[in-house]
């Protein structure tokens, strides 16, 4: 009687794991819970790639992405706040002698 107690706690629970992998595999295919899943990835990620700034300011671009910039161009403008150092400033751009795929948007 013991082992057909046991054998069925442990259908019961295998039963249960089973209802809960494919809530969980229904859940993850679901086109809003991927966008929020990216969501969240994108935000830590910018997180983790510009730390937060102390200059309460906003940094506005002047040229697109992928521009070509001659060696004194203006290419950014800073609103509000103080101005942030030059070094601080290059910090939260990528600036690369060639465009990526991931830049190239068109």
């Amino acid at each position: 009687m013991a082992v057909a107690g046991l054998a069925f706690v442990l259908v019961l629970v295998s039963v249960f794991v089973f209802v809960v992998f494919v809530h969980a595999t229904v859940r993850s295919m679901r086109v809003t819970s991927v966008i929020e899943t990216i969501h969240h990835e994108t935000l830590r990620s910018i997180d983790a790639v510009f730390p937060p700034r102390d200059h309460d300011c906003v940094l506005r671009p002047l040229v697109e992405v992928g521009t070509y910039l001659a060696t004194g161009t203006v290419f950014l403008e800073v609103h509000g706040g103080s101005v942030p150092a030059t070094r601080e400033i290059l910090g939260c751009l990528d600036l690369a002698a060639v465009r990526t795929l991931y830049q190239d948007a068109r």
